[in-house]
């Protein structure tokens, strides 16, 4: 008979809720949302459960384990579309985005294959 062990598995799950801001870009609603939310001025309940439920089994229990975090590093592609001034020609809004590129919304997007690779520059590993 196959002796058993104690698992550690964290349920979590899924909150959304759509909310209507205005903003001059994407970039803008979002950090407006982002305080509201922060300002407990959106709070999510169990009417925001959209159905989902994730089942991550994060190790054996009680010493058998050790935890070590650290980064993911890789290539996505993917469109991003936002607002230039109108009198801006295709030169312009190329150079307005560069400008601006540090306010641009991320895309999201597509991962590119083969480029993932382990950043431990920042990893945090349990000590015992």
């Amino acid at each position: 008979m196959q002796k058993t062990k104690k698992f550690i598995v964290r349920v979590q799950e899924i909150l959304r809720r759509d909310v209507e801001v205005e903003a001059k870009d994407a970039w803008e609603a979002k950090e407006k949302a982002r305080e509201i939310y922060d300002n407990r001025e959106i709070i999510l309940t169990s009417d925001d459960y959209v159905g989902e439920a994730d089942f991550i089994v994060k190790g054996v229990a009680a010493k058998e384990t050790k935890e070590f975090t650290f980064g993911v590093t890789y290539q996505t592609y993917g469109d991003v579309t936002v607002d230039v001034p109108a009198d801006l020609d295709l030169e312009g809004a190329k150079q307005y985005v560069e400008d601006h590129w540090a306010e641009m919304p991320l895309p999201h997007g597509a991962y590119v294959p083969d480029s993932d690779e382990p950043d431990f520059s920042y990893a945090n590993f349990e000590e015992d």
